[in-house]
């Protein structure tokens, strides 16, 4: 199902500048082999990340964490993605410090004291159909 009009809207659309890299998008006639399906309900847990920052980083994840890394490593920082919760708070400490945190001492408590995270999770909110996980109990202090 391609739909470049959405596409467009997804990928630079909504950034409400025209001075953005826009893509040239087509469709490719090609069967994607790990799509969900009936036979194959669970999708490719394997992803690839491109970031546009200090001249572009570039990070190939397995559910979640860098690829290569054994299970019972996955605990050691390296191994974990740019993107990740603890490595995306651990930004948002540098920048913002105690001016975000307040009184929180895990990343559970920061993310339910949240207004943006709460409003998105009301009944009113596309959001309330993605599925719900448990959120991480890490501890803020040790970043």
């Amino acid at each position: 199902m391609f739909n470049k009009p959405a596409f467009e809207r997804a990928l630079y659309g909504r950034a409400g500048v025209d001075n953005v890299n826009k893509p040239i998008l087509t469709k490719v006639d090609l069967d994607f082999e790990f799509i969900k399906s009936e036979a194959r309900p669970s999708p490719c847990p394997d992803s690839v990340v491109w970031v546009d920052v200090c001249g572009g980083k570039v990070e190939a994840l397995t559910e979640g964490h860098k690829q290569g890394w054994a299970r019972k490593k996955l605990t050691n920082p390296k191994s974990w993605s740019m993107l990740c919760q603890r490595n995306v708070v651990k930004r948002v400490l540098e920048l913002g410090g105690s001016k975000f945190v307040g009184s929180s001492k895990t990343y559970a408590e920061l993310k339910s004291k949240s207004p943006n995270y709460s409003s998105r999770r009301d009944e009113n909110s596309i959001l309330k159909y993605w599925p719900q996980k448990e959120i991480s109990e890490f501890s803020l202090p040790d970043l």
